[in-house]
């Protein structure tokens, strides 16, 4: 089942003055670092801003020299808040949702389109934003911007709860009840391999290619939890940049996403 995700309050966090790079402004910074402490990883926070990791440390450093404090520690599980950046968790959400407001406000008070930003795996994005975008816009022409953008799991939630984006797509959606996200399930579909059947593979899994979109390299996806269950060693899989490509390959096997019609399952 593939599951959308919100808030019940959308709103708006205004981009980087600069492309690339992060804005080390007290209400950017705050929400940066409740992104670094909730994803884990300096290098996890950067790839889901789509900016360097040197922005992001730069502005995590900006934010802990105005406070004083490192507000996050590189534990053994990854990133972890302080006593000062636990306390710092409690309001730091608030700012970045006022700063999202004024700015949605302004925009409003310019006559300028409602935003309207998409996270969704790359599958997602490959087969359903694109036609889905296209019928939305049409339902409402000029009213909404839309924006898309491609996330492993992990992050979705994460990216939506901190107002970096407003919407995401995917099979599965981590829950948290602290995030107060709203999930609805929105069409069903299966996951099939499919090969080219000659030659005929030979040994069980473990020793087949496996040819997978980026979202099989996602270990929280449903192909990499696929992957992970079969005992499928790194070496075995080869990633391509779309499904398309991947099913054309003709030496192993390849995952993929099949919508399921209304009756079908």
């Amino acid at each position: 089942m593939a599951t959308i995700a919100g808030r019940t309050t959308k709103t708006l966090l205004p981009a980087a003055d600069t492309p690339g790079v992060v804005n080390t402004r007290p209400s950017r910074s705050d929400g940066l670092s409740l992104l670094v402490a909730r994803l884990g990883s300096v290098t996890a926070a950067a790839n889901a801003l789509g900016v360097s990791e040197s922005a992001v440390s730069q502005a995590l450093s900006a934010l802990r020299l105005h406070l004083g404090d490192q507000l996050v520690t590189r534990g053994p599980v990854g990133m972890t808040l302080t006593a000062g950046g636990s306390r710092l968790l409690a309001t730091a959400s608030q700012i970045v949702v006022l700063g999202a407001e004024a700015h949605a406000a302004v925009r409003a008070a310019q006559g300028a389109p409602e935003q309207l930003r998409v996270v969704s795996t790359s599958s997602i994005a490959e087969f359903v934003i694109g036609p889905l975008t296209e019928a939305f816009t049409k339902r409402f022409p000029g009213s909404v911007e839309v924006s898309a953008g491609v996330a492993v799991t992990k992050e979705m939630s994460v990216l939506v709860a901190n107002r970096l984006a407003d919407v995401a797509i995917s099979s599965a959606m981590p829950e948290d009840p602290a995030l107060a996200l709203v999930t609805e399930p929105i069409f069903k579909y299966r996951l099939v391999v499919v090969t080219a059947g000659q030659p005929r593979l030979r040994g069980g899994p473990r020793q087949w290619l496996w040819f997978v979109d980026p979202d099989g390299t996602d270990p929280d996806s449903e192909t990499g939890q696929m992957l992970t269950s079969l005992g499928i060693a790194e070496d075995q899989i080869r990633v391509f940049e779309t499904s398309n490509e991947s099913v054309e390959e003709p030496r192993g096997l390849c995952p993929i996403d099949d919508p399921m019609i209304e009756g079908e399952g």
